[in-house]
């Protein structure tokens, strides 16, 4: 009994084991899509069913339909940046793009998060700046080598967050050292200019944009051709750099063509070419280079190779400025100013010199800062010419050294002995305006040890150099008499060359000379329309000595009337003397 129920029951085991064996259990229910996977397959409906066997790389984007379907990020990441683009068989499709690579770079995927941190970037929403700079930052920690280098563009201009030029070489380093090239051209970039704790160090320099250029960037070859031109970091080899920028200008680089441009413009391979200077100038503007559309534009400013034709030159200097070239923006500005090809108007010019400085041009920030001391622009006054100066010697402009040394030395916040070394600074960068001013310090001890040997010599200097108030200053020097004998011959002589180019200063002393009869015949009726003359063009005391000509009854008889309008402008001007006589002229 005890063995039967042991075989039944083994049996039984058996029959059990059989239907286990032979059947098969129902399938489980298919787990639902969720809203983003939806999402991602409708994307991927939208490749060309050819896509499904092409390859996915970065010329295939098409062939990673299949496997982004599957939810391989990689592949998200390379389709998203085809539908950015339009690439291959792909259609453009900007919604379908932003899904794909922001899917692809939360599952890790540095492609994904570098590409979508550039088109935050292209679009330049300044909502969006800040995610784009954490998505670059996630990028190349995750050794997308494009990753770093748009991280490093942002940390050297502070978009997206703090300015850290030390931490942007870093990220330059890895770029490069990944061999992507245009990092090793930024890099190169900031060792040129000893920026982010770098050592200027030309032959690193030449080293980084070598590899570059040997990699097959043109943009490389372009830089290298810089330093050959200039003879950094190696020897100085003219044509073997017009090489470099013609063939990278064959190859489509625009900024290669405006630099062999230059060297036809300025003469440099010998006899200067404008006409042919102007036709590479012309390819680089077609190709987006803001430099070439620049100097095409100063090309018909100046008729240079062209016809004058400044309503063109404006809307190059436009061109150029609306693709980010700061002098462009200046140029722009100051035809504005002049209301040369453009209506007049000195708003819109402080508008454009204010985007110049923005775009790190010495010269827009200088002149902003001139219109911002005479009250156009935004903001104005004093201390706002002040910022503009400070902002245009920080970038390396020798003019806004000296225009921010001449606001130091006197008035609110003087500081005479900063004014100096500012004056030192800018004449040693090469700005005569610098030299002069310093030598008037030097004259009068003021900032600095009192030496008038050395004073008069440097407005010597500033005026040889072309500085004409160094050239009025000096006629000064001659006229009092100092380290020499008096020489009013001399010294009417550099008047007149002031005042010919147009320094105020210059001809209000030439018509002190003829006022007074200083070394010749006094004869205010000469005198008169120079004092004019340099009251129209902001010299306050020379209105003052218009003033005290016509009441004084110099040119006929006294003119009280007149005379008071001339003292007023003076007035405004800041000649405290012209303040004073209509104070007294108030009170008879």
């Amino acid at each position: 009994m005890n063995r039967l129920k042991t075989r039944l029951a083994a049996a039984a085991m058996v029959v059990l084991g059989g239907w286990l064996m032979g059947c098969a259990a129902a399938p489980p229910a298919p787990k639902p899509l969720s809203a983003a996977q939806q999402e991602r397959r409708l994307c991927v409906a939208k490749a060309p069913p050819a896509a499904a066997t092409a390859g996915c790389g970065q010329d295939e984007r098409a062939g990673c339909a299949a496997r982004c379907a599957d939810g391989q990020a990689s592949s998200c990441a390379y389709l998203g940046e085809g539908f950015l683009v339009g690439a291959g068989q792909l259609p453009q499709d900007e919604p379908c793009a932003l899904l794909l690579l922001g899917e692809a770079c939360d599952r890790g995927d540095g492609r994904g998060c570098g590409e979508l941190a550039k088109h935050y970037l292209d679009k330049g929403r300044p909502q969006r700046l800040r995610a784009a700079r954490k998505l670059a930052d996630k990028a190349c920690r995750a050794g997308y080598a494009r990753g770093c280098l748009y991280l490093g563009g942002m940390l050297l201009t502070g978009l997206g967050g703090q300015q850290d030029a030390a931490v942007a070489v870093h990220s330059y380093e890895r770029a490069c050292q990944q061999d992507e090239l245009d990092g090793c051209v930024a890099l190169a970039g900031m060792v040129r200019f000893g920026k982010g704790g770098l050592v200027v160090d030309a032959k690193r320099e030449r080293a980084l944009v070598d590899k570059a250029c040997a990699g097959g960037l043109p943009r490389g070859c372009v830089a290298l051709g810089e330093l050959k031109v200039a003879g950094r970091g190696g020897q100085r080899d003219v044509e073997a750099g017009s090489a470099l920028f013609e063939a990278a200008c064959k190859q489509g680089d625009g900024f290669g063509c405006a630099q062999q441009g230059m060297l036809l413009l300025r003469g440099t391979l010998g006899k200067k070419q404008p006409a042919a200077a102007k036709v590479f100038f012309e390819r680089a503007c077609e190709r987006h280079a803001a430099l070439g559309c620049r100097m095409l534009g100063f090309q018909y400013e100046s008729g240079a190779g062209t016809g004058k034709d400044m309503g063109r030159a404006a809307a190059l200097y436009k061109q150029a400025c609306d693709g980010g070239d700061g002098p462009g923006c200046t140029n722009l500005g100051l035809l504005h100013a002049l209301g040369a090809g453009v209506n007049k108007d000195l708003k819109a010019a402080a508008k454009l010199y204010q985007r110049g400085c923005a775009l790190s041009d010495g010269g827009g920030c200088t002149n902003l800062g001139v219109l911002q001391a005479q009250g156009v622009g935004e903001p104005v006054g004093r201390n706002a010419a002040i910022s503009s100066y400070e902002r245009a010697c920080a970038l390396g402009y020798a003019v806004g050294c000296t225009n921010l040394g001449s606001l130091l030395v006197a008035g609110e916040g003087a500081d005479p002995a900063r004014a100096a070394r500012l004056f030192q600074q800018s004449c040693g960068a090469g700005d005569p305006g610098g030299c002069s001013n310093l030598g008037v310090l030097k004259l009068e001890g003021l900032g600095v040890a009192r030496d008038e040997e050395a004073g008069a010599k440097l407005l010597q200097a500033g005026c040889e150099q072309g500085d004409m108030k160094g050239c009025s200053n000096l006629g000064v020097v001659y006229q009092e008499g100092r380290l020499v004998k008096t020489d009013m011959a001399h010294a009417k002589a550099l008047y007149q060359r002031a005042c010919q180019a147009a320094e105020p200063s210059g001809c209000s002393h030439l018509a002190k000379v003829y006022a007074l009869g200083l070394g010749e015949k006094r004869d205010p009726k000469r005198a008169a329309p120079l004092f004019e003359r340099a009251c129209q063009a902001g010299y306050a005391p020379a209105c003052t000595n218009l003033a005290k000509l016509h009441g004084g009854g110099a040119l006929g008889a006294a003119d009280e009337a007149t005379a008071k309008v001339w003292l007023a402008r003076g007035c405004d001007g800041g000649d405290a003397e012209a303040c004073q006589l209509l104070k007294r002229l108030a009170k008879q």
